[in-house]
């Protein structure tokens, strides 16, 4: 048995952080608050080891997709299915912010090879997408 420094219980050892005086449930406390106070310094030193970490974060983030892709679906099913028209949002907002990689995506979906896409091969297809955007609108 063992007596915790911040709520002077006393409880199992296993109760404990390891080598600490400090019950496990008072470690967690302190660590939501802790977290809850220094939000936007913790975030921001996130950012920079994930930048500075990128291929590790990388390739976590690819392990996980691999290992967990049907429940991130089934999350992304549901987020839709709750969220339609914010998930539509972004989407036109995507595609109205990035229409080269729109274009490149749409190529490479057609069976080009991403070595062969060239700046004029993108130009040409934002040409395409625009004039077909223009024939849409004005015969609906």
């Amino acid at each position: 048995m063992k007596t915790c420094i911040k709520c002077s219980e006393i409880k199992e050892y296993y109760l404990f952080v390891k080598d600490r005086n400090t019950c496990k449930v008072c470690k967690n406390e302190y660590r939501k608050e802790h977290y809850k106070n220094n939000y936007e310094k913790l975030e921001a030193y996130r950012k920079e080891w994930d930048k500075n970490n990128s291929e590790k974060v990388n390739e976590y983030r690819k392990k996980y997709r691999k290992n967990n892709s049907e429940e991130l679906k089934a999350k992304s099913k549901e987020h839709y299915k709750n969220n339609p028209e914010k998930v539509k949002a972004r989407g036109k907002k995507y595609r109205e912010n990035n229409p080269e990689k729109i274009a490149k995506h749409y190529l490479i979906a057609k069976g080009f090879i991403k070595e062969q896409i060239t700046t004029e091969l993108i130009e040409c297809q934002l040409l395409i997408t625009k004039t077909n955007i223009l024939w849409k609108t004005s015969h609906n």
